[in-house]
C-alpha cells in the first residue's frame, strides 16, 4: 500500500500543479478510464472529486471503457481526448501501425495488483498444476496479457493462453468451469478469496521482469494534442 499512497500523493500533486493556465474560460478534457475499480485508476477520480481539476479551469468529463482495446479505439478515432489506464503494449503496436497517440504519462509500474484465482475446489493448488491448463488474461495487447506471456516465460509453465474479456465475464467463466482459470485487478475479486470460494495461484509478481517496468499509460489522440499542448 506503500506505492499506492504515494502515487496517489504524486498524482494529486501534479494534478494539482503541472498545469500552468491563466484564469479565464474553462477547458474541457473528454477522457475514458479503461476500467472501473482497479486501485490505479483512483487518483484521476480523487482529483475530480477534490475539486483540483476545477481549479485550474479544467473540465474533465469522464466515461467508463471496457477494457484498453475499446478505451484506445476511442482514442484513435478522437471520440475522447484522453484514455487512462492502457496496456503499453497495445499503445506501442496502435502507434507503429500508425495510430495518431501520444503517450502522456506512465500510470502504473509492474503488475503486482494482477492475480490468478481458481474456485476453491479447483484441483489446481499450484503454479505448477497449470501445465495443460488454460491461463486467462483479457485482451490482446493488455496488461493481463503481458503478465501472462512473461510468467510463463520465467516459470516455465506449459499453460495454453486464452482471452476472455474483462474481470467478470472471467469470473463467470472460471466459477461454471469453461476456463481453469480466472483474473482480477485488486481489489476487485477479493470477495472470492475471503468467502473462501477461490484460491490464488499466481500473482503479476510472478513476472518478476515487469516488476519495474511500464505497463499502463495515460494516452491521448495526437490531433487533440498538437491543439492543447498546454492542456496535456
Amino acid at each position: 500500500m506503500t506505492t499506492f499512497r504515494s502515487w496517489i500523493l504524486g498524482a494529486a500533486a501534479f494534478a494539482v500543479a503541472a498545469f500552468p493556465l491563466s484564469a479565464g474560460a474553462v477547458d474541457k478534457v473528454n477522457a475514458i478510464d479503461s476500467i472501473k475499480e482497479p486501485y490505479d485508476h483512483f487518483a484521476l477520480h480523487q482529483a475530480i472529486a477534490e475539486g483540483y481539476f476545477k481549479k485550474k479551469n479544467i473540465d474533465v468529463d469522464v466515461i467508463w471503457g471496457t477494457g484498453g482495446a475499446s478505451t484506445l479505439q476511442s482514442i484513435i478515432t478522437g471520440s475522447r481526448d484522453v484514455g487512462i489506464g492502457v496496456g503499453v503494449l497495445s499503445v506501442i503496436g496502435a502507434y507503429s501501425k500508425g495510430a495518431p497517440l501520444v503517450i502522456l504519462g506512465n500510470t502504473y509500474v509492474g503488475v503486482g495488483n494482477v492475480m490468478w484465482y481458481v474456485p476453491a475446489n479447483s484441483p489446481i493448488k499450484t503454479a505448477k498444476d497449470l501445465n495443460g491448463k488454460t491461463l486467462v488474461y483479457s485482451a490482446s495487447g493488455s496488461t493481463s496479457h503481458l503478465a501472462t506471456q512473461f510468467i510463463l516465460k520465467t516459470t516455465g509453465i506449459k499453460a495454453k493462453l486464452v482471452a476472455v474479456g474483462g474481470m467478470a465475464t472471467s469470473r463467470t467463466m472460471v466459477m461454471s468451469g469453461q476456463v481453469d482459470t480466472g483474473w482480477f485487478a485488486a481489489p476487485t475479486g477479493y470477495d472470492l478469496i475471503r468467502t473462501g470460494k477461490a484460491r490464488i495461484v499466481l500473482s503479476g509478481k510472478d513476472a518478476c521482469e515487469l516488476n519495474t517496468m511500464t505497463a499502463r499509460v495515460a494516452v491521448a489522440n495526437r490531433n487533440w494534442f498538437e491543439k492543447n499542448r498546454d492542456l496535456a
